[in-house]
Order: structure tokens, then sequence, then C-alpha cells
């Protein structure tokens, strides 16, 4: 129960880091996506049999729709779907590998990315940048990547040490 709290708070921080404090410190325009990268590495480093990760992805997405401008519901049922097919996928791959790693954040990311505007569309929104798979949404999935492959390295390297312990 302990860690289960503790999970919750660490995603409401990182809700709030990502929709608050990094707006200032964009990178032409892109801000890395603390949340979903923190819902892949929840459902990544669980067992295929621990659905604790996809509760705590809705709960991440509860709270990223609170602080966003989106109908409400956009996020948590995104990040909750993302999280069952993640956890699908982790029945076909290995989760300790860089190399299956890799694939799943890229078709996460399109994902996230895809489903959120096809669920804004049903509410005769129009967010056009959501759709842009040109040069930014690249650099966006290369920005996001690059920081998701570093804390991979850190969380990896600190299992080690405590399983050493």
């Amino acid at each position: 129960m302990k860690k289960i709290l503790f999970l919750v708070l660490f995603l409401y921080f990182l809700v709030l880091i990502q929709t608050t404090f990094l707006n200032y410190f964009d990178l032409e325009g892109l801000t890395p996506n603390l949340l979903l990268i923190a819902v892949i590495f929840l459902n990544l480093l669980q067992e295929q049999k621990d659905f604790s990760g996809i509760f705590l992805s809705g709960i991440g997405g509860f709270f990223l729709d609170l602080f966003s401008g989106f109908h409400f519901g956009v996020f948590t049922i995104t990040l909750f779907i993302l999280s069952f097919l993640i956890k699908k996928l982790l029945g076909v791959l290995r989760k300790e590998n860089i190399v299956y790693f890799i694939p799943v954040f890229i078709f996460a990311f399109i994902f996230y990315d895809v489903f959120s505007f096809l669920f804004n569309s049903l509410f005769n929104l129009s967010f056009p940048q959501f759709l842009s798979f040109g040069g930014v949404k690249l650099l966006e999935i290369l920005y996001n990547l690059t920081l998701a492959i570093l804390v991979f390295f850190l969380i990896k390297i600190c299992f080690q040490k405590i399983l050493e312990k």
C-alpha cells in the first residue's frame, strides 16, 4: 500500500512539473513527456500479470486531465489503454533489453498522440499539432526517447546495485 501511495504522489509530482515548470524550459517548443515515460517504465518494470501499472497509469492520466485544457478523460483513457497494450506486448518481448524498449517506447509515443487526437476529435475539437508527424514530431520522439534511454540505464544501474547488496 505504501508503494502505491508513493507512486501516486510521484505521478502527481511528475504531472505538476510537466504542466508547469517544464513549459518555461522548452527546447524549440518541445518539452519532455515525463508522465508518458513514467507510464512506460511502470508497465515495463512490472511482471506481466501485475496490473497495478495499468491502475497507476489511469491515475496519472487523471492528474494530467486535471491540469490540461483538453476534455476531461482524454489522458486517463489514453494512458489506461496504452498501459494495457504495453502489458500485452510484454508477453512477446523481453523487458530488460534496450533493443526491445526502443520500439515499445516509439509505439507508445505514437499511440499516445494518435489516440489523444482521435479522442479529442470525437468532441469536435481540432488539435492539428497532434498529428504533425513531420520533423517536429520526429524531434519530439527523439527528445523523449533520449531522456527515456537515460532513465532506462539509470534504473538498470540502480536495480543492479540493489540486487548486489
